[in-house]
């Protein structure tokens, strides 16, 4: 059987579109949403993977590009880790990662990074840094390849609406300006760190498409405690050791170390940090916890900070605060300083004044009942539990996690499996990772393998 086309029907068909196109003031091979390191470099490989840099464009909200890489590592900018990648990234389907380090592995990051000027070290740790130690190094260079190549960057610019029309995207900006493009790659990160440009605008895009949205939560973001001692005496105060999350049903999360910092509201640090993403989890699976699915930004960051400060302990932050010493060592130390049942208080915060801060011994001791047994400062020392209320809100968090959905792309390519040459990477997807350089990782590799992927199918796509 064969079927009739309506000659009128096409012929308005095509007149709808062609009216569409008109409106078009500017046409694009490629268009990336996001001027952060995902949607820089997603630019700058398409370019080396052919597309010509006046055909690619960047479209960024905030003044000025790159602001988290400007502002990460505390000025230094962890670009990358060389350590192991398993169990380091997060999410629904973590193993999602596999398919796009496969393709642009950490070495060949590192090569990339040198090939456009670039150079790097790496510590002990594997963590990976410019060689200048400065993220304005990283900064410079990658604006250098983007003028290098004539890639056109739009700032205080906004895509609000995307359609497909044949075989191209119509896009509606902010400023009232309309699109049109072959490929387009979404790279606008998530709601964390407002202040840097962190919004939910790239996750409502892909979700106005069809994909599915994960509830973003915030990751890598500070502890907020029950009221304790150790808060009003020994805030401000830096230590360094190690600590873990137990919930109320006796789970214990794995084990941090490194930098702790004591707040007036809780606990920050690098290494809290780090807890921020299983205690948000707890969070956000309470019944009574109510999180929009990637709708109104500010609704999210005021629901969850009205949360910590209201809601009911949901575990201890247990603290190690010497792991170098065995409880046994500590026994014997406080031995060799005749610490007994009768030392006095202020005895005691002479003596721990010499393993911790002052503050923090101070702190430890005016929650403590005296006469007070050596074994139970051990247990003080190496245990200090702390009641956990929360988290802080996407305000203070470093990174998202939740994101759209990982299963409606593919991971060889990072191309939607609902609309052909629709791309994305970077933290819109639901993918994070932990500390140490791995979040920048995902999104530089992400971000390149995007935009090679993208430039691939144009180029097999010439006529389009």
């Amino acid at each position: 059987m064969k079927f009739r086309t309506n000659p009128d029907r096409s012929k308005e068909t095509l007149l709808q579109r062609e009216s569409a196109f008109s409106k078009s003031q500017k046409s694009f091979d490629l268009v990336i949403a996001g001027g952060g390191a995902a949607g820089v470099l997603a630019a700058i490989a398409a370019c080396d993977e052919g597309l010509s840099g006046t055909s690619v464009a960047i479209v960024e909200k905030e003044e000025t590009i790159l602001r988290k890489v400007r502002a990460s590592g505390n000025g230094r900018c962890n670009l990358a880790n060389m350590g192991s990648i398993e169990g380091r990234y997060h999410g629904h389907y973590p193993q999602f990662v596999r398919g796009v380090f496969s393709r642009v592995a950490p070495e060949s990051l590192l090569s990339y990074f040198r090939s456009i000027g670039l150079a790097t070290i790496s510590d002990d740790e594997g963590r990976v840094y410019p060689r200048s130690n400065q993220a304005q190094s990283v900064v410079l260079t990658l604006t250098r390849a983007l003028n290098r190549r004539n890639i056109e960057v739009f700032t205080e610019k906004q895509l609000v609406r995307i359609s497909r029309e044949s075989s191209r995207f119509l896009l509606d900006l902010s400023d009232g300006m309309s699109w049109d493009t072959r490929a387009l790659v979404i790279a606008s990160g998530g709601p964390a760190s407002p202040n840097l440009g962190g919004d939910l605008s790239g996750m409502r895009l892909l979700m106005s498409l069809g994909h599915a949205c994960e509830s973003p939560f915030p990751a890598l973001v500070p502890l907020v405690l029950h009221p304790h001692p150790l808060l009003k005496r020994a805030e401000g105060v830096r230590f360094r050791g190690q600590a873990f999350f137990e919930n109320c049903k006796g789970t214990c999360s794995k084990t941090v170390s490194g930098e702790f910092l004591v707040t007036s509201y809780g606990m920050s640090g690098i290494a809290a940090m780090e807890l921020g993403r299983t205690v948000s989890m707890i969070d956000i699976s309470d019944p009574a916890y109510s999180m929009p699915e990637c709708t109104a930004g500010h609704q999210i960051e005021s629901r969850s900070q009205e949360r910590s400060r209201s809601k009911d302990t949901i575990g201890n932050l247990v603290v190690d605060l010497l792991p170098e010493f065995s409880e046994e060592e500590l026994v014997s130390f406080f031995n060799m300083q005749d610490c007994s049942r009768q030392t006095s208080s202020d005895l005691w915060r002479i003596v721990l004044s010499g393993l911790i801060p002052v503050k923090m011994a101070e702190a430890m001791l005016m929650d403590s009942h005296f006469p007070l047994e050596p074994t139970a400062v051990v247990q003080m020392i190496k245990s200090l539990r702390l009641p956990v209320i929360g988290t802080r809100d996407f305000d203070y968090a470093q990174v998202t996690a939740g994101g759209i959905s990982t299963r409606d792309f593919n991971p060889r390519t990072l191309e939607s499996y609902k609309i052909p040459r629709l791309y994305a990477a970077g933290e819109v997807l639901d993918i994070d990772g932990d500390t140490g350089g791995f979040n920048l990782m995902w999104a530089f590799s992400s971000g390149i393998l995007a935009g090679l992927s993208a430039a691939r199918a144009l180029q097999k796509n010439v006529g389009d």
